[in-house]
């Protein structure tokens, strides 16, 4: 069973607007593994406004004041702890990145690491994204 054969009917809807937002029609956890590079050199430029504007801009828990202490993000520090593993990109179209990584989890280590996918385009701007984590 596909991870979108998992999903309930509205998760499903979601998740398809997502992907519709990217012209992709297959999942970005279901794409081969020979397809995706470990290469730095691919990756746009992201900077922290970007990040700031998708965070505040799509519906989720995140604010401003939280943005603005964005060291003290439990996200933030599990890329510093070395929780998230080798991220690998994909070039999708002319102008858009596709970064794909597993994430530990910080407190049941023993349970496999979740997948989390993000869209970016050369400029910077990110498109979607996603984890398979309880929380989506």
């Amino acid at each position: 069973m596909t991870y979108f054969q998992c999903l309930d009917s509205a998760s499903q809807e979601r998740y398809k607007k997502k992907l519709s937002l990217l012209n992709l029609d297959q999942c970005p956890f279901e794409i081969e593994k020979g397809k995706w590079e470990d290469n730095m050199k691919m990756w746009p430029d992201v900077l922290y406004p970007d990040i700031f504007t998708y965070l505040i801009d799509s519906p989720g828990v995140h604010t401003k004041d939280a943005m603005k202490a964005y060291k003290s993000l439990q996200s933030y520090n599990y890329f510093i702890s070395g929780y998230v593993q080798t991220v690998f990109s994909l070039r999708i179209g002319k102008d858009k990145v596709l970064f794909k990584a597993n994430v530990n989890h910080s407190q049941r280590t023993t349970e496999p690491p979740c997948k989390a996918w993000c869209a970016v385009k050369a400029t910077g701007d990110i498109l979607s994204s996603h984890c398979d984590c309880m929380a989506g």
